[in-house]
């Protein structure tokens, strides 16, 4: 009986996570199924230890290390939706381009599930991942891949 009344719980909290029609733009009326977007601009360049804005798309030099960082996939967005109720908060995992004068260009899968998710490495470069923007709205269709910015840090270990 305990067993069966824990897999009803679970169910229930599970049905918060779902998305209906109404959830991914299919015909809301309030005005709010359309996609959200970042409007934040690239920044073209950056200083190590600093926190900077990445459209999807752009690309940001930090100054004076020859680095260069490329926003290039959004892998997947599944992060619990504001105003819904989850089991877990989900994940956000892009894909960051970086590329220096002498080594070959890699990409860094980072993701916003755990601080050690959020970190990648680059020939002495270690590439932050603060945020990822928009987030998620419930009544609001899904963000395009071009909509999405980032916010990172590069420094040195």
């Amino acid at each position: 009986m305990v067993k069966i009344f824990i897999a009803l719980l679970l169910a229930a909290a599970l049905a918060g996570c779902t998305e209906s029609d109404d959830a991914i733009g299919g015909g809301g009326s309030n005005g709010t199924d359309t996609a959200l977007r970042c409007t934040t601009p690239t920044d073209p360049t950056a200083t190590l230890g600093s926190t900077f804005n990445l459209r999807f798309g752009g690309r940001t030099m930090v100054l004076g290390e020859g680095l260069s960082l490329t926003f290039g996939q959004v892998v997947s967005d599944n992060r619990c939706a504001q105003g819904t109720v989850c089991v877990s908060e989900g994940e956000a995992e892009v894909v960051i381009q970086v590329v220096d004068l002498q080594h070959n260009p890699a990409n860094l899968d980072l993701s916003t599930a755990t601080r050690l998710t959020a970190l990648g490495s680059y020939h002495g470069f270690d590439v932050q991942l603060v945020q990822v923007s928009p987030y998620p709205e419930f009544g609001r269709a899904p963000t395009h891949e071009v909509d999405y910015c980032v916010e990172l840090t590069v420094t040195r270990p």
